[in-house]
């Protein structure tokens, strides 16, 4: 990489207690993520993608290795980059424009300065007539893109993703899909998403990494060098999708031996 990455992960290990052994989730993991890049994490139950995506958000904290954005050591949550889950996880009581503001709270800004970033977000997900409206009032895919701009409203260099479309039905995942495209062009931070959907991987993202369990392991890094927008029915995108299906069936048949 020319630039100095936004995330760089050095030998990164994580093991849990399990009744009287040990977890291995992760072992010597090594990524590196440019500026403005997205990259999504794919693999079996188990492999480890949410627990590296929790340790680079400092949810979790590794055994050994270094996790740093922007050239500084994670050390708490939070650190230079925002998460949106599976569940939105908005607060109920508050509107959406006083869940995206809430975020702000820990910068110290003034109520004038919180209501214009806010606001900017909210116009970003194109969600400006809904500010006032409380969750419950939101669709599944409004809900998301209100998380999404309450990750974007610190202006964090990088947004970590742990299946935010999951929940939602095909069609409107394919529409959040796009969405998250548009809303990355014109904010073009670099974007981490741990998914088990394939195609989805391959739509989003300009790298796939293939993670392997028994512990969990980086298997391989693929370069998804299709031009946006990407045709889903193109035989290039089908290549890639037989070749990482390939890939995912090898790892089931070797753990079924």
């Amino acid at each position: 990489m020319s630039h100095p990455p936004i995330l760089s992960l050095r030998s990164v290990s994580k093991s849990f207690a399990v009744d009287d052994t040990r977890f291995h989730a992760l072992t010597d993991v090594d990524l590196e993520i440019a500026e403005n890049e997205i990259v999504a994490l794919i693999g079996p139950s188990g492999c480890g993608k949410s627990t590296l995506l929790r340790s680079v958000a400092g949810l979790e904290q590794p055994d050994d290795g270094s996790i740093r954005i922007a050239g500084q050591p994670v050390t708490r949550a939070g650190q230079e980059s925002a998460v949106v889950f599976q569940d939105h996880r908005l607060l109920p009581w508050l509107s959406l424009r006083g869940n995206v503001e809430l975020a702000l709270e820990p910068l110290g800004l003034s109520a004038t300065e919180r209501r214009r970033r806010a606001a900017a977000c909210i116009d970003l997900v194109g969600l400006t007539q809904f500010a006032d409206s409380f969750p419950r009032q939101l669709s599944g895919g409004m809900a998301q893109r209100a998380a999404i701009a309450r990750a974007l409203v610190v202006e964090t260099r990088l947004v970590l993703m742990d299946e935010p479309f999951g929940a939602l039905d095909s069609i409107l995942r394919s529409r959040m899909q796009e969405e998250l495209l548009k809303i990355w062009q014109r904010h073009r931070v670099s974007i981490l998403i741990v998914t088990h959907d394939i195609e989805e991987a391959l739509y989003l993202a300009d790298r796939v990494v293939v993670m392997r369990a028994q512990p969990g392991h980086i298997h391989e890094i693929v370069p998804i060098d299709l031009p946006r927008p990407r045709r889903r029915d193109s035989a290039a995108f089908s290549e890639l999708r037989g070749r990482l299906l390939r890939g995912l069936a090898t790892q089931d048949h070797e753990v079924a031996a």
